[in-house]
């Protein structure tokens, strides 16, 4: 009996498909219902869906094995091209583009040229020579070597050895652990070809020998801080980010280790805007991401701003940017209702709701003191004719 093809299950973002009953099997349903459903809305088979399966990707894009022979396949609505170019951004991994590498149809595809770049990088490293650390030691030894830690070395006079506190150059540190932490992950991911597999386990093995294999501190990412001796090393941990965010938990079938590859569109369009306008914001505007702000007579209520411009020039807010990935025909109540209540924490009188595309019933109107808009920084054309558009819609840029 031959073996079943592979079954892929297509599906774009915000796109529902419907699938006759015996085409999905129940076990696979009430997988993707369990493990998936902030990524895939999926109702099963009913009257409301006149017995049809009905799957939809939620904003995700990405690759998620369900089995040894099924799995979903989440498609953006936008370039791959352009994905890319928005992960350039975000998290500041300078390929250029893998200087024409990106031929790639499908997002496990990408995920693969992102994981080869990676151990390519790892490989030209390691013939340049790893970043070392000084790091303090304490040890006894034959001979003096440093500062003589004489309290220690006097609780035990019978041994004529000295404890010493030296600093000693170690190739074992944060910055080139995470190296050796993602290559693992890449490798263990079943997500790579064979060929790919051979440079991910040479790049993994010029590391294992003088580095643990430990997982990152969570947040590695954030406080990493860097200087002239480990400056190569910031577009590398960019690659390390971006391929364990987008590695989710893994699910056993078998002796298989399976992990999905995904990308949260919204929290990627979101960063991308923040990255392109402090780039390229005209003076003497100052861009301010992210803003937490309490409000009420307790300070109960909290949200987050995701992007701020504001004037110095008279000391205020000019535009309360809330960015949104997703293509309705117009904004809807409950958004303006939203970044009409961050204009007001910030006091500021321009409201804008940006979308990746031109929507069809688009917003201008007066909410009291406050203009809300809705405006556009399009993912489908050239990004530095969108940002130009997107800058000279907001009028006085």
């Amino acid at each position: 009996m031959k073996p079943l093809p592979p079954q892929k299950i297509n599906l774009v973002e915000y796109q529902p498909r419907f699938f006759p009953k015996n085409e999905i099997r129940e076990e696979i349903g009430e997988k993707i219902w369990q493990n998936y459903r902030a990524q895939v809305d999926i109702d099963f088979p009913s009257p409301k869906t006149q017995n049809n399966w009905r799957i939809m990707a939620r904003g995700w894009v990405g690759y998620i094995p369900l089995s040894s022979n099924i799995a979903l396949h989440l498609q953006p609505k936008v370039p791959l091209k352009n994905i890319f170019q928005m992960i350039d951004y975000v998290y500041d991994i300078k390929l250029h583009l893998l200087n024409g590498e990106m031929t790639c149809q499908s997002l496990k595809g990408f995920y693969q040229v992102i994981a080869r770049a990676l151990a390519k990088r790892v490989l030209e490293l390691s013939h340049r020579g790893f970043y070392r650390l000084y790091q303090e030691k304490q040890k006894r030894l034959p001979y003096l070597r440093g500062r003589l830690a004489m309290a220690s070395t006097l609780q035990k006079p019978g041994n004529p050895q000295l404890v010493c506190q030296y600093q000693e150059a170690s190739f074992d540190h944060p910055d080139n652990q995470i190296l050796l932490w993602t290559l693992f992950s890449v490798i263990q991911s079943n997500l790579s070809t064979n060929k790919d597999l051979f440079i991910l386990r040479q790049a993994y093995r010029s590391l294992l020998s003088s580095i643990s294999l430990i997982p990152p501190e969570e947040n590695f990412f954030i406080e990493r801080r860097y200087h002239r001796l480990n400056q190569n090393y910031r577009p590398l941990h960019g690659l390390c980010r971006f391929l364990l965010e987008t590695s989710g938990p893994s699910h056993e079938e078998g002796e298989q280790n399976m992990i999905p590859f995904l990308i949260n569109m919204s929290y990627l369009y979101e960063s991308f805007l923040g990255e392109w306008l402090q780039r390229h914001l005209p003076q003497p505007f100052l861009l301010e991401r992210s803003q937490r702000v309490q409000i009420g007579q307790k300070n109960n209520l909290r949200f987050i701003i995701d992007l701020v411009i504001h004037n110095p020039q008279n000391i205020k807010s000019k535009y309360v940017i809330d960015a949104k990935y997703k293509n309705p025909s117009r904004p809807s109540n409950s958004d303006i209702f939203q970044v009409v209540t961050y204009a007001q924490s910030q006091n500021c009188q321009e409201a804008i709701l940006l979308y990746p595309s031109h929507l069809e019933n688009p917003l201008d109107e007066k909410v009291g003191d406050i203009r809300v808009r809705s405006l556009c920084f399009s993912l489908d054309q050239d990004f530095f004719i969108a940002g130009k558009n997107f800058l000279k819609s907001l009028t006085c840029l």
